[in-house]
């Protein structure tokens, strides 16, 4: 069973990871030059004594955007334990193709 809760919208495709424990600065969100969304959720060490709500204490999830995607229109945010992850559709004016002029 995969973490991730994904729905396909006209607009934009939307995702929900759960991710209980960690907070907003031990999340990291990034995209990389093929086009893959990577999350990397990662708590500090504990020391000695200190105990955690939580076991799960890294995670890591990749995710192949699809070719539609605006990835430069991609948001993500933390709230309540679950990132929530918003990717737009390229518009269909921006899927056209076009001829180039030649200087």
């Amino acid at each position: 069973m995969t973490p991730w809760r994904w729905v396909e919208k006209d607009e934009a495709w939307r995702g929900e990871l759960d991710l209980p424990g960690f907070a907003k600065e031990e999340v990291k969100v990034s995209l990389d030059k093929e086009r893959v969304l990577l999350i990397e959720a990662k708590q500090p060490e504990l020391a000695e004594g200190e105990e955690r709500d939580f076991t799960r204490s890294e995670a890591t999830y990749r995710v192949r955007l699809p070719r539609e995607a605006d990835a430069e229109k991609l948001e993500a945010k933390l709230e309540n334990g679950v990132l929530q992850v918003t990717i737009p559709k390229l518009t269909p004016d921006s899927q056209i193709a076009r001829h180039i002029e030649l200087n």
